[in-house]
């Protein structure tokens, strides 16, 4: 079958530019940190797929972009849960930029981390509205890393 297309193969870029040469060295990368089991339903079920795709990057790069566009929508996610559980109800009509105040106002943040969610929001917003396409840097799974970190600082450990 000399043919047949090899449908999964690593992308050239990790051996290239990382010198990765394996999953196994791959997977080194992806986020370590592991949701609690306080963490609401709701948010393990949105970070499911972005593992997923994190772990299939290995075969197409693209799907780390994926992955971190997701993660935006995932942090606002974990705010809003938050917000309606500390609440008891929901925050249908805040920004996240509002919602990042909110969450500073209250302490539930310190400031270095509401200065990092501002960055992250403002990146949320390039990504949302692309002018070219961008692709995310092998840095940004560790703020994917930070973002789950953060649930489970909400939801106790």
């Amino acid at each position: 079958m000399a043919n047949e297309k090899v449908l999964l193969a690593p992308h050239p870029v990790w051996e290239i530019m990382e010198g990765i040469n394996t999953f196994e060295d791959y997977a080194k990368l992806l986020p370590v940190t592991r949701l609690n089991d306080g963490v609401d339903e709701s948010i393990k079920a949105y970070y499911e797929p972005i593992r997923k795709l994190l772990e299939f990057g290995y075969f197409e790069y693209s799907f780390i972009t994926m992955a971190f566009r997701s993660s935006f929508q995932m942090l606002e996610l974990i705010l809003r849960v938050y917000y309606k559980k500390h609440i008891g109800k929901p925050a249908k009509h805040q920004t996240l930029n509002q919602l990042i105040i909110w969450f500073a106002n209250q302490n539930l943040i310190d400031k270095k981390q509401a200065e990092q969610l501002q960055l992250l929001r403002e990146l949320r917003n390039g990504y949302a509205h692309p002018s070219e396409n961008t692709v995310a840097p092998l840095t940004f799974i560790k703020i994917i890393d930070d973002m789950l970190i953060l649930a489970n600082e909400f939801y106790g450990k």
